[in-house]
């Protein structure tokens, strides 16, 4: 058998271990929030960043690598070489360069290089006629005249017209040969704000030969203009001493490559805060616990207290209304249900004390009945006659007397077969009839399948007797008549007598009584019947009297209870 502990101890070792449990689930929920904010504020924003960027790129590549060229080939911008058209063919370009998200500055070329039309400010067509890197790419165009050539063109002009690549085209004459070129610039200052949307850190971009086009911070190019970031896929990088999350992937036929960076520095600041204060509470937690411990435990089993020391109580023979402080639900539940219990067993002590106190006064009554002098005198004297007349019948009162007796004075339980009970009746009145002679009758008609159930001791006896007595005082003859049957599932017994019945002064005396909480000694024994089947079994059985216009029927109603029940 398992060693049974105080429930105190017990609640202790439970909240210490809902403590110990809730500090295991910070760890855990920390460990959780941590790896979820990195995977989604790291690795996933730093792929989706890199993912919108590229797309922007391999729209914008595909609109200038056709857009240049179908412009190069119009009517309008060749008219435009030629010195006409040229505020429409400035619109045309115009509005081209301004179409998509990232902006470009155009420039459009006679077969010597020299500016025609431009949206660039005159400072800047001056650099541009002279740039090196113009000139390298119009040599480009003239060796494949039927391409749109793209480049890192990186052209450090002023007034926010700085570029860093060109989408060119020649712009060729009626016989197919060059007649003049057509370059757009895209703007840096539109890569720097489409950098800017994406939410990262760091932003690379580079072309196929890894020659940067744009980056957000001058460290991440080495002094030839390539990247100095070097990433395969996605993967933690360093770069001057800073822990990154990178991810490269190329777009536009692999003409960009886009590396997005985010900075893991602040994440592994925002966790070791984190786990700092996470420290913290639980170091004040271990610290705190046994008065917490303490605290809660006493809170919670007061109200258990009180029950408990109510129970002493209780079982030390208190057992009045006990007050019980006010508390939660469930135990004021309980306080009330033990008081409940308290009037009940108050109420069952006060009901078996006078139960016991009813059944030894029918007792009490039925001896001093049979043991009076006057009842005795008249058995001897009816014996000494018998005894000479008929000694057989004498015999049979003997037997019936001693059975009397016995039957009387015997202690062996409270209830008896209603056949023993009947027995005991048919030696009262065969004693009696001796007594009486012609002047008594009685007939006894009970169901064979009833003389086996329970009933109360000495639970006719009295009935029968108050008949004779009552009914004899006035009459020369009494028929008395006992009859046993059930009625509505229960046992039913009448004692009927054709005696001079009751006035209606007696009759309403009588149920009077019956209704009391006392009885006169006059009625103690119809009384003390009825109420001993209201304390056994109920309001519901008891004593009824049926007045007739000759005699008197008393209806006795109880349950049917067989060996083994409880009376």
């Amino acid at each position: 058998m398992a060693k049974s502990i105080r429930f105190r101890a017990y609640i202790r070792q439970l909240f210490m271990r809902f403590i110990l449990g809730f500090i295991l689930l910070m760890l855990l929920s920390f460990v959780v929030f941590g790896f979820v904010y990195y995977e989604i504020y790291v690795v996933r924003d730093t792929s989706r960043a890199n993912t919108a960027l590229g797309a922007v790129f391999e729209q914008e590549w595909q609109r200038y690598d056709t857009g240049v060229h179908d412009l190069a080939h119009s009517d309008v911008v060749r008219a435009a070489i030629q010195g006409e058209r040229l505020a429409e063919a400035h619109r045309l370009l115009y509005a081209f360069s301004f179409a998509g998200p990232l902006h470009a500055d155009f420039a459009l070329l006679d077969r010597d290089g020299r500016v025609i039309a431009s949206n660039l400010y005159a400072v800047n067509r001056e650099l541009f006629e002279m740039h090196e890197g113009v000139r390298s790419d119009l040599a480009r165009l003239r060796l494949s005249p039927e391409e749109t050539v793209s480049s890192v063109l990186p052209l450090p002009f002023s007034y926010d017209q700085a570029s860093s690549y060109a989408f060119s085209a020649i712009v060729p004459d009626g016989s197919g040969s060059v007649d003049g070129y057509l370059i757009f610039t895209v703007k840096t200052e539109g890569l720097r704000s489409l950098a800017a949307q994406g939410g990262v850190d760091q932003v690379v971009v580079t072309d196929g030969f890894d020659n940067v086009i744009f980056s957000t911070n001058r460290l991440l190019e080495d002094a030839l203009g390539k990247s100095a970031v070097q990433v395969q896929g996605a993967e933690f990088i360093r770069v001057n001493g800073r822990s990154y999350y990178a991810v490269a992937h190329p777009y536009a036929d692999a003409r960009v490559h886009v590396v997005t960076m985010t900075s893991i520095v602040r994440q592994q600041q925002l966790i070791e805060t984190g786990a700092v204060f996470l420290c913290g509470v639980i170091v004040l937690l271990l610290l705190a616990m046994p008065l917490l411990t303490h605290k809660v435990t006493e809170r919670s089993l007061r109200s258990i207290d009180s029950l408990l020391h109510a129970v002493r109580e209780c079982r030390g023979g208190n057992i009045t209304q006990q007050e019980l402080p006010r508390s939660f639900l469930e135990f004021e539940t309980l306080y009330e249900d033990f008081n409940t219990m308290l009037r009940e067993i108050r109420r069952l002590l006060a009901t078996n004390a006078e139960l016991a106190e009813r059944k030894r006064l029918m007792e009490v009554r039925q001896l001093k009945g049979q043991f009076n002098p006057h009842f005795a005198f008249n058995v001897m004297e009816a014996l000494r006659y018998e005894i000479l007349i008929d000694p057989q019948r004498a015999s049979e009162m003997v037997v019936a007397f001693a059975n009397l007796m016995r039957y009387s004075i015997r202690a062996d339980g409270t209830s008896v077969e209603l056949g023993v009970d009947i027995r005991y009746v048919r030696d009262y009145l065969m004693l009696q009839k001796m007594r009486y002679g012609d002047r008594l009758d009685y007939t006894i008609e009970i169901a064979p399948e009833l003389l086996t159930c329970r009933v109360p001791k000495l639970l006719v006896q009295p009935i029968v007797e108050n008949s004779i007595v009552h009914g004899l005082e006035r009459i020369r003859h009494l028929h008395l008549r006992i009859e046993g049957q059930c009625a509505d599932g229960g046992l039913r017994l009448s004692v009927e007598d054709d005696g001079p019945g009751m006035t209606d002064a007696k009759y309403a005396e009588i149920l009077a009584l019956l209704a009391a909480e006392s009885a006169e000694p006059e009625h103690i024994g119809l009384y003390n019947v009825h109420r001993a089947l209201r304390l056994l079994y109920g309001e519901a059985y008891g004593v009824e009297i049926v007045r007739r216009t000759h005699g008197v029927t008393v209806i006795l109603d109880l349950p049917l209870i067989w060996e083994g029940e409880d009376v």
